[in-house]
């Protein structure tokens, strides 16, 4: 069975870690996975392709790219997928107007949906009666190795992930203006981009927290940031953040997210993690503190955390959940 993946790209979020973890491991005896990019070349199209997966990136920049589309509209005719997932709004919008091919179509779609205006409501109704189904994937991880205790060196506390405003990451910031002033050799490291990165760079050098504060960019891999991070936030104030949630509960460091539905069922308070209110400054940075100062429990955080993401989140049950869906035999 062909199943062609469609998503807008490949860069470190929750949807392009668990499509590359189905279409890697989807078994070849009953499926030939491919993927199709709409944006740009990432390290994690090289990667799939590595992995035996044909992965087309379009490059689609702007909504009237007359070329992606035409490419777009020719995959979709000539690889007669059975199975067409796509993964967002926008793919969503490209496939169903490009026809969408002979294939059933599948749509994983945000929790959150911001639509605007009546126009835009219809606009949506209407591209989803071209959807058979709307699945979750639910989070899964690949296993890693324990990396164990940070090594000797800068102490930082870790968030990762696409720098947009709804992530939180201008909080975090503030949080560790806040926190600085008690924890004297610690330092904040943000990976990732995105269009909220020069607000953020301003925020800075607005609280003077330069020497301190670190914006790296996006990282091709971010499994070794996270290992030798003392403490990992996820500050999202709406959706997001699970996949490095889990990454990190994987790799056994004590993660701080905020209480979003998402993350709370990811996320077990007190046990396999903390939270604090989404914005709340005050209690990020005091859950922070007693972390930094309690290496007992950043352990016991940090191994609950692992043996939860090993028993509760394995790429095996995304995998055979998912193909059920696409043979017809999953409710």
């Amino acid at each position: 069975m062909k199943v062609l993946f469609v998503i807008s790209d490949l860069e470190y979020r929750g949807a392009a870690k668990q499509l590359g973890l189905l279409a890697r491991g989807l078994p070849r005896d009953r499926f030939e996975p491919h993927v199709c990019v709409l944006g740009a070349e990432t390290p994690r199209t090289k990667e799939l392709r590595t992995a035996g997966v044909p992965v087309e990136a379009l490059g689609w920049r702007h909504a009237l790219n007359l070329g992606a589309a035409w490419r777009l509209r020719g995959l979709l005719r000539n690889l007669h997928a059975e199975v067409v997932h796509v993964w967002g709004q926008r793919p969503l919008m490209a496939v169903a107007l490009l026809c969408g091919g002979r294939g059933r179509m599948l749509a994983t779609l945000p929790n959150a949906v911001h639509k605007r205006g009546i126009g835009a409501e219809l606009v949506h109704a209407m591209l989803l009666r071209r959807v058979e189904r709307i699945v979750s994937t639910p989070p899964a991880v690949a296993e890693m190795p324990n990396s164990g205790a940070a090594p000797a060196g800068m102490r930082f506390i870790a968030c990762v992930g696409p720098l947009e405003r709804h992530k939180g990451f201008r909080d975090a910031i503030w949080t560790f203006d806040i926190l600085r002033y008690v924890e004297e050799d610690v330092h904040l490291v943000i990976a990732g981009d995105g269009p909220d990165r020069p607000r953020l760079e301003q925020f800075v050098r607005d609280t003077r927290t330069s020497d301190r504060v670190h914006i790296i960019g996006g990282q091709e891999q971010i499994g070794p940031l996270l290992a030798r991070a003392e403490v990992v936030w996820v500050p999202s104030r709406t959706t997001g953040g699970v996949n490095v949630a889990l990454e990190a509960m994987m790799l056994g460091r004590p993660v701080i997210a905020a209480r979003t539905p998402e993350l709370a069922e990811l996320v077990v308070d007190g046990r396999t993690g903390l939270f604090f209110p989404p914005g709340d400054k005050v209690t990020l940075a005091r859950l922070t503190r007693g972390l930094l100062t309690d290496a007992a429990l950043c352990q016991r955080l940090g191994e609950a955390g692992r043996e939860r993401a090993l028993a509760a989140f394995s790429v095996s049950a995304l995998v055979e959940r998912m193909a059920g869906l696409y043979e017809g035999r999953a409710g």
